[in-house]
């Protein structure tokens, strides 16, 4: 095995690809395999940070539910009395 068989057989088990029945043989054919499958995994990233991003909470709502925590928690101190 060459040095570049070697680098393509890494790129294809880290990047889930496997090894399957259809593979490019030829180094343009590898290249081209591997821009596909950074582009599917940087697709999938800006994806997922968008949809997280629609679940964040603003400054105003994280103030208020530290707020609500506070009372919660004072609230269930037992009282010295």
């Amino acid at each position: 095995p060459t040095y570049g068989t070697c680098l393509w057989f890494i790129w294809a088990v880290q990047s889930t690809v496997g090894l399957g029945d259809w593979y490019p043989l030829t180094v343009p054919g590898r290249v081209v395999s591997v821009l596909a499958n950074v582009f599917g995994m940087v697709l999938v990233a800006m994806l997922i940070s968008g949809i997280m991003n629609k679940f964040k909470l603003s400054k105003e709502e994280q103030k208020c539910r530290h707020t609500l925590n506070w009372i919660e928690k004072k609230r269930d101190l037992p009282t010295l009395a």
